[in-house]
């Protein structure tokens, strides 16, 4: 049927001038929320770490390494943006893939655009065909695919964000097969590493393994024609059940990053924590609930929020991010769940940590079997928080869909909010408000060259 030939002509008729305005405005969006908590991410500890590496590896310096004042080759460059992106666990997310398409396609583009002074409207018209590309993966193989425990991100990503820089490279149909091919053999990334820095790298590491398939395929480097329907294809190594129809059915009608992605986080952790902690703030907030009086909570998720969030007891800040137990902990004790309460020494308060023992986190009875449902119907969204009292009170909060997610978006005055506090962190006043007039006016720029001059 060659599949992957037809995904990759779909990847590459997509044009500016053919997208629905809606489809420009989220993507504008998504790239001002992606470089935005990239900012923020930059500060961290992980991100000197990285950066240190790639300054010891060396470099050509063709792109900005964003918040580091240096630059670096557009594969080097991207692996520290896309890491610094993920840091947080800020950025977006698709229910289509159950991961973050973003912090993998934009790094990639905007290290090429960069280079080949390229126009705002060819890094959205890139931004969203990989993304779109990426959500392709997802509906073929998703969700038995991340059931088995693979990282979406980092492993569907790396053909989004090969699909990305095989676009602003101008590779034709036939080389993006190829690059497509090249990327089957470097996506990699297990669940396993959620809570480590590891996981950031991942991010990091698909981006710029899309650069560099796509500039291999650009040189005349061969690979399989058939990465997703070959004998020993992708998708056969990689998932028990997949369908390649799905795949290139309705590619673009609707676009994936309208109809079901892209959800803009309000807070900074994995999303599945984001239904708990809504839950557990209005219930502290409405009931005026202090910590002593909390005699036990269960929280009741889908299989696939319970697999994710495995940390029961965390030690530190970044395994808090995946713990539903600190998160009800924080939104009892704090009153909040922001960038400042994922820290060692949040999660380590005496008070926190009594609270955290209290937190039975369950399956919902009613996903018996245990198996994952479509996340693209309530997947990782739902949550149940119930709170039993010492004076035999018991309260109980269920959310559906979180605030964020596509049912309930952010606002564009909120998306900016976020930006502003998260790009204030590193830069100027002048300059949060420079870069937000050039990003939600991205298509206006003939290059990116002024946008990472004020971020470098």
């Amino acid at each position: 049927m060659e599949y992957t030939k037809r995904l990759a002509k779909l990847a590459c008729g997509i044009e500016y001038e053919k997208l629905p305005p809606e489809v420009i405005k989220l993507a504008k969006d998504a790239i001002l929320d992606t470089i935005g908590v990239t900012l923020a991410g930059s500060i961290d500890e992980s991100a000197r770490i990285i950066t240190e590496y790639v300054e010891e590896i060396g470099g050509r310096p063709e792109a900005t390494i964003i918040n580091k004042k240096i630059k670096s080759s557009v594969i080097n460059a991207t692996l520290a943006n896309g890491a610094m992106g993920h840091i947080l666990d800020y950025d977006d997310v698709s229910f289509t893939i159950i991961g973050h398409p973003a912090v993998v396609t934009l790094p990639a583009g905007l290290a090429i655009a960069e280079r080949d002074r390229l126009s705002g409207k060819q890094l959205i018209a890139a931004f969203v065909t990989g993304y779109e590309v990426t959500a392709a993966l997802g509906r073929a193989m998703c969700p038995t695919f991340c059931s088995q425990g693979w990282h979406s991100t980092s492993t569907l990503g790396t053909f989004g964000a090969t699909a990305t820089a095989g676009k602003l490279l101008g590779l034709a149909v036939d080389q993006m097969v190829t690059a497509l091919g090249i990327a089957g053999s470097e996506a990699a990334g297990v669940k396993g590493n959620m809570g480590t820095m590891t996981k950031h790298f991942h991010a990091g590491r698909t981006a710029s393994d899309g650069v560099r398939a796509a500039l291999l395929s650009k040189k005349g480097y061969t690979a399989t024609p058939e990465i997703f329907e070959g004998k020993d294809s992708f998708c056969r190594v990689f998932s028990k059940e997949y369908d390649l129809d799905k795949m290139i059915a309705n590619f673009g009608n609707p676009y994936d990053l309208v109809h079901h992605g892209c959800l803009f986080k309000k807070w900074p952790s994995v999303y599945a924590t984001h239904p708990i902690i809504e839950a557990s703030l209005y219930l502290a907030e409405t009931y005026n609930i202090k910590p002593d009086q909390v005699k036990i909570v269960t929280v009741s998720t889908p299989p696939l929020s319970r697999d994710v969030l495995f940390y029961k007891d965390p030690k530190n800040g970044v395994q808090g991010k995946f713990s539903a137990a600190f998160v009800v902990a924080s939104s009892i004790v704090k009153r909040q769940v922001n960038l400042t309460e994922f820290t060692d020494e949040v999660v380590q308060l005496p008070e926190i940590q009594r609270l955290i023992k209290k937190v039975d986190h369950i399956v919902d009875p009613e996903y018996k079997d245990g198996t994952y449902a479509p996340a693209t119907e309530d997947g990782p969204t739902r949550a149940k928080v119930l709170v039993e009292l010492y004076n035999g009170r018991t309260l109980e909060k269920e959310i559906q869909f979180a605030k964020g997610s596509p049912q309930r978006r952010l606002t564009e005055a909120e998306l900016v909010e976020k930006y502003e506090s998260c790009a204030g962190l590193v830069i100027s006043k002048e300059k949060v408000d420079q870069t937000i007039d050039i990003l939600l006016n991205l298509e206006k720029q003939a290059t990116l060259q002024n946008l990472v001059s004020l971020i470098s």
